[in-house]
């Protein structure tokens, strides 16, 4: 029926009812620790290469030196994603969520693979370690592979009155700047069990 489809005004307005409900158990959960973790590996990163620039450059070879940098500027651009990871699996609903929590492990585990092999290739390891950096390639791939899966069907999800329903049962509350409406004009509120916005007439 067209009355049940919903049109939420405001950003982000068509997962917040649902995810309000049940942030508070993932933060500071399995989100939080992806963002404190990428947080810190974003300062290794730092430090790893200004130890490069003033106590690796006169000892090691350029060649070393460029697979120190690659591994740094890897780290750097893996541990933020980390960390939008972790921001977003706050945002999206539970059944998405859990791609996103798979989705960090396998970056955290190719960050490792890649940029410690590549840390330790420079130092002069066995160049048979470099075995490893290929595998947290893939690794690192296919967790962004599994974010966009997790994001993407928040652009093609519409709301339903089930998942209003559900989420105020829940204990959710809508924030100020979510409104719900119904294509007749006619506005929800967000206090009120969505099973009863049928009309004020119903059953006269």
């Amino acid at each position: 029926m067209k009355n049940d489809r919903l049109d939420f005004e405001g950003r982000n307005g068509l997962f917040a009812m649902q995810s309000l409900a049940d942030t508070h158990k993932t933060w500071p959960g399995l989100a939080g620790q992806m963002v404190a973790i990428g947080s810190v590996l974003v300062a290794l990163a730092v430090a790893s290469g200004a130890f490069a620039a003033h106590a690796l450059r006169p000892t090691l070879e350029p060649a070393a030196l460029a697979l120190w940098r690659t591994a740094s500027d890897y780290q750097m651009s893996q541990a933020l994603g980390l960390i939008l990871m972790g921001l977003a699996a706050i945002a999206v609903p539970a059944p998405r969520r859990a791609l996103l929590h798979k989705a960090g492990a396998l970056l955290g585990a190719g960050l490792i693979g890649f940029c410690g092999s590549l840390y330790l290739l420079a130092l002069g390891a066995p160049r048979a370690l470099g075995m490893i950096t290929p595998v947290g390639g893939c690794a690192m791939i296919l967790a962004w592979s599994l974010f966009a899966v997790a994001i993407w069907p928040m652009r093609l999800m519409r709301p339903s009155k089930t998942i209003i329903q559900t989420a105020q049962q829940g204990g959710a509350v809508a924030p100020n700047w979510v409104t719900a409406k119904t294509e007749s004009g006619s506005p929800i509120s967000s206090a009120t069990p969505a099973r009863n916005q049928s009309g004020p007439n119903q059953g006269s």
